[in-house]
């Protein structure tokens, strides 16, 4: 790893095995001994996905005894690594994904801005996006005729500039942001969005 690296941040893990995570404008560094240490670039990361684990445990099936709620990170890397982060690993797993969301925006907008106008489609759950313009369903919307996409109560709403149906006007679909590299995807359309109306 390049010690020229700029730290954004240092996370310790707790347990047994114990060690530390480390944030650079780069990448993402884990030291877990003296002697071991781990390196990913931006560059090679495909995906980012912030995820609540929900799980209740019934007596006889029935009457809920115990629930749990579990928070993870995933970050999946282009050689097939998964680096798997959980909340009851790291004390403050709150500061660590939120700068998480942050740094990974750039280097996957960029990465999926560039496939999308190579032809590639980019899939966020039913909703897909190439640099025609949006499809849902049987719905495809031109870049033209797309307003834009807004974040309300952890959901991303894609709204046309015409009604589509008259109780939902405009809405083209809608995308959890529990979705991998949901967070991408409003700048992601703001971007083409934009591209096509300069023209």
């Amino acid at each position: 790893m390049n010690t020229s690296y700029k730290l954004l941040g240092s996370y310790l893990k707790k347990g047994k095995n114990g060690g530390q995570v480390n944030i650079y404008s780069e990448g993402i560094g884990f030291d877990f001994e003296a002697t071991s240490q781990q390196f990913y670039s931006w560059k090679d990361l495909e995906s980012y996905l912030y995820y609540i684990k929900r799980t209740t445990t019934r007596l006889y099936g029935i009457l809920p005894i115990y629930s749990s709620t579990k928070y993870i990170v995933n970050l999946q890397f282009q050689n097939g690594d998964l680096i798997t982060l959980k909340k009851r690993h790291y004390p403050e797993f709150d500061k660590l994904s939120k700068l998480l969301l942050q740094v990974t925006l750039e280097p996957l907008m960029s990465k999926y801005l560039s496939r999308i106008t190579g032809g590639s489609t980019l899939k966020f759950d039913k909703l897909s996006i190439d640099k025609s313009g949006v499809y849902m369903g049987k719905k495809a919307i031109a870049w033209f005729d797309v307003e834009g996409a807004v974040v309300r109560n952890g959901v991303i709403f894609v709204h046309a500039r015409t009604p589509l149906k008259p109780d939902r006007p405009g809405l083209i679909g809608e995308v959890d942001f529990l979705t991998p590299n949901a967070h991408i995807l409003v700048p992601l359309i703001t971007t083409l969005v934009n591209s096509v109306r300069r023209k």
